[in-house]
């Protein structure tokens, strides 16, 4: 089963947490997820300040600190909430494959 944690607080500092593995086709979606948030972060403009990126099988993480610019982080927020979602959408349809928590800390 994998597990995904995502973390994000009032601040800005978020991460998305992915260990172990489930069925390939849920693993494969799951990486999917990840390496394009990966190659996003990577890519895009602003860049973010990426203090943790592990992509190895059974691992996969990506934590960023904040940006001072509100605009700057909303870029970046969009970019994590949209993998929120989809990891979200993997969990609904295929909940024995995934454990799901989310941590906000206000």
């Amino acid at each position: 089963m994998v597990k995904v944690r995502i973390y994000k607080d009032d601040y800005g500092y978020q991460e998305i947490d992915v260990r172990d593995h489930a069925d390939s086709s849920v693993c494969m979606a799951i990486s999917t997820l990840m390496w394009a948030l990966s190659d996003t972060l990577m890519n895009i403009s602003p860049k973010p300040d990426i203090t943790k990126m592990v992509l190895e099988s059974g691992h996969l993480s990506i934590r960023c600190n904040p940006l001072m610019d509100e605009q700057e982080q909303a870029i970046i927020d969009a970019v994590f909430f949209t993998v929120h979602i989809g990891l979200m959408q993997l969990e609904k349809k295929y909940p024995q494959e995934i454990s799901f928590s989310t941590f906000f800390d206000n």
